[in-house]
């Protein structure tokens, strides 16, 4: 795979094939040790469900302010 000008990627034919992606599908993607790693994304119903066990167990027992915790963490992984 090679970057372009605008730092865009093309995903080869097959990987989007088996992974049936397409034009708008959503993607995620993690840095791992000194590899890129990117999955399709899957929809969750409840958007709040895939937040907990993000934020390690602290002492304080607040689910409002450990929401926001796990929130503003993934938001800084996303860029």
């Amino acid at each position: 795979m090679v970057v372009d000008r605008k730092h865009r990627v093309t995903i080869p034919r097959e990987l989007r094939r088996h992974l049936a992606i397409t034009a708008g599908s959503r993607l995620e993607a993690e840095l791992s040790g000194v590899k890129i790693v990117i999955r399709k994304s899957v929809p969750v119903k409840n958007p709040t469900e895939k937040m907990w066990g993000l934020v390690p167990r602290e002492k304080e027992a607040n689910p409002k302010k450990q929401a926001r915790r796990a929130i503003a963490m993934r938001k800084r992984l996303r860029r």
